[in-house]
C-alpha cells in the first residue's frame, strides 16, 4: 500500500527472506530494505532455520518459499513453529498447490502470497501479519 506521502507502507521489523532464489533474495533484500526494514537471507530451509535459531529474539517475521531443494517449506515450518509457536510467516509459493500448507493455512500466525507478487502486495501482506495480535 502507498501512503499519502507516495512512500511504499514499510517499517522496522527485522524479517527473515528465505528462498533459494538469488533474484528473489537480491531484490527481496534490496526494496523491503527501502521500506525501511532489516533483512536477514538465507538461500535454503537448512540455513533459515540455523539462522532463525540464532537470531529468534531479532527476527519479527520470516518469508518462506514453499517449494524449495532439501528441506523444503512445509518441514522448515514445522521445525520454526518447534521453536517458536507464535512466529509471524507468510509463505510464497508460484505453485497453485497450498495443501503443502495443510494446518498451518488456518493458523493466524502464517499468511499466504501467491508468486508473483507485486511489491505492494507483499507489503500490505507484511503490515498485516506483523500487526495481527
Amino acid at each position: 500500500m502507498v501512503e499519502k506521502n507516495g512512500m511504499l507502507r514499510g517499517g522496522k521489523e527485522t524479517i527473515l527472506l528465505v528462498d533459494d532464489e538469488d533474484l528473489i533474495r537480491q531484490l527481496g533484500e534490496e526494496l523491503l530494505s527501502k521500506a525501511g526494514y532489516t533483512v536477514l537471507t538465507a538461500a535454503n530451509a537448512e540455513m533459515g532455520l540455523e539462522l532463525y535459531c540464532r537470531k529468534r529474539d531479532q527476527v519479527d517475521l520470516i518469508i518462506l518459499d514453499m517449494i524449495m531443494p532439501g528441506m523444503g517449506g512445509k518441514r522448515f515450518l514445522e521445525e520454526v513453529r518447534h521453536v517458536n509457536p507464535k512466529v509471524k510467516v507468510i509463505v510464497s509459493s508460484g505453485h497453485s498447490n497450498y495443501d503443502l500448507l495443510g494446518k498451518f493455512v488456518e493458523s493466524r500466525w502464517v499468511t499466504s502470497i501467491k508468486k508473483p507478487y507485486r511489491i505492494h502486495e507483499m507489503l500490505d501482506a507484511i503490515r498485516e501479519t506483523l500487526d495481527k495480535a
